[in-house]
């Protein structure tokens, strides 16, 4: 029982690490900004001038727990325009142990950069407590001001700040302009937490999509954290997650790939 509900809780954190948006790309290949924390704060990124198109889409997913146990449930993405430049990104799943509803509204700026402007998560479910959390980003006054389950929160921001969803869409952006370490700073809970990618290698996957040629990235943690995390992103629907793979401390291992797309 206590192995399921381990693993249970990990589809749903996990599916809410990843991305898994479309992204039209067609970049200047001379742009040459390695997103890293010393040389890849907004305010010292080149504007050059690659073009970056979203396009609307919905991409579905399953997981798998490589110890045998088995457990029912989907995980839906969708993206879609609401107009006036303003784009909603959402994340639901929907299981027996647990439902989760997860949304961010950002503005899809020119220098390839997304700028979430409000934040939404609920979960609820069996054997997990259920909870609440939202942001509202105030750009104009660099605040960032939010609640979590009912604890209101304030908090000064950088240009480069990012909620737990948005983040992935940049990771994508990023990704599509070859850069291969990237940093980002989440806004969660009152504060700012890093997050850090590298990108590994190219591989040939095979996926319920079809045969995918994908880029390969890896979660950068510290050595004693012992734990591992791999992305596979799609290079001929520009950078959707194909598949994601975590080794956790104690060896047990996670799997989630997709089901379907359709733009």
């Amino acid at each position: 029982m206590l192995n399921s509900i381990s693993f249970k809780i990990f589809f749903v954190v996990a599916l809410s690490l990843q991305a898994s948006t479309s992204l039209a790309v067609q970049a200047d290949t001379t742009v040459n900004t390695p997103s890293t924390p010393e040389s890849d704060s907004l305010q010292n990124k080149t504007h050059a001038k690659p073009s970056f198109t979203l396009k609307p889409h919905t991409a579905t997913y399953s997981a798998r727990f490589k110890k045998g146990i088995n457990i029912k449930g989907s995980g839906v993405r969708e993206l879609k325009s609401l107009g006036n430049g303003e784009w909603l990104y959402r994340f639901d799943i929907d299981s027996l142990p647990v439902d989760i509803r997860e949304s961010v509204k950002f503005i899809w700026q020119e220098d390839y950069f997304v700028q979430p402007t409000e934040y939404n998560y609920t979960r609820k479910g069996f054997f997990i407590k259920n909870k609440a959390r939202s942001i509202v980003f105030d750009w104009n006054n660099r605040s960032a001001n939010g609640q979590n389950n009912g604890n209101k929160w304030q908090l000064e921001i950088p240009l480069n700040a990012f909620d737990k969803l948005s983040y992935q869409l940049q990771l994508l952006a990023d990704i599509s302009l070859n850069r291969r370490t990237m940093d980002y700073q989440i806004t969660h809970k009152g504060r700012l937490e890093d997050s850090r990618f590298r990108k590994l290698k190219e591989e040939t996957l095979q996926t319920k999509i079809g045969t995918q040629e994908s880029v390969v990235v890896e979660k950068i943690r510290s050595p004693e954290k012992q734990r591992k995390t791999l992305l596979w992103f799609s290079k001929s629907n520009p950078l959707l997650l194909l598949r994601m793979y975590q080794q956790e401390k104690d060896g047990e291992e996670y799997e989630i790939t997709i089901e379907s797309f359709k733009q």
